[in-house]
């Protein structure tokens, strides 16, 4: 046998190996490695009789992409979402969310604010929201909102796009039609069937967010 056919059968032979090594592990995540875990963690928030606010909470269930929003209630309002943003993160889902989770709500007359940030995989999501009433209390004088640490329009949209596995992370803002809030969330079932409602409803029309839920 010549070199040239031992090399060739030794190429083929480290071919097959490295085959069958990636079938073998294909085949072990697939039935024997547990799934990346879900959770649902409500944030804080604080109310008054004409106001109130709520931030923080955060949805993971894997492979879905991950659900982070606040809700707010104004006068004479029903409830509804002040950020909602939709985030794209790595395959060990919430293995990759590190022990930075800060949520803070306060309420004070007539101004309600919300503080929110997580990390993940080396990166991070942060917002936040601060209404003020007018003097009567019956009307909205301001509201900001903080993405990212960068002041948005909150007329141009409430939600927000981000693929934490890519190099440079961007917040893509998006102004869609969000689902109704029936009540604030305050346990794991209420934010498990929020995260349903939005995924179900959000990407009604726009095609990248409906992408993006994917």
């Amino acid at each position: 046998m010549t070199r040239g056919r031992v090399l060739l059968f030794v190429l083929v032979g480290l071919a097959l190996i490295g085959a069958l090594a990636v079938v073998t592990w294909w085949w072990y995540k697939k039935h024997l490695l547990p799934p990346p875990p879900s959770v649902a963690l409500c944030g804080t928030s604080v109310s008054t009789d004409i106001l109130g606010v709520s931030g923080g909470h955060l949805v993971v269930e894997p492979p879905n992409p991950g659900l982070y929003f606040g809700t707010v209630r104004k006068p004479s309002h029903a409830e509804e979402f002040t950020y909602l943003i939709v985030f794209r993160y790595g395959p060990g889902g919430w293995d990759n969310v590190s022990q930075r989770i800060k949520s803070h709500s306060q309420a004070s007359g007539n101004i309600a604010t919300t503080s929110d940030a997580i990390a993940l995989g080396g990166q991070g999501i942060e917002a936040e929201y601060q209404i003020e009433l007018n003097e009567a209390h019956t009307a909205v004088a301001t509201e900001t909102l903080t993405i990212g640490g960068k002041r948005i329009d909150v007329s141009a949209g409430r939600v927000f796009l981000i693929d934490l596995t890519a190099e440079t992370p961007v917040y893509r803002q998006k102004k869609v039609e969000l689902p109704a809030i029936t009540a604030p969330p305050t346990t794991k079932t209420d934010l498990e069937r929020m995260a349903e409602a939005i995924r179900a409803g959000l990407g009604a029309g726009d095609e990248e967010v409906k992408a993006f839920l994917r």
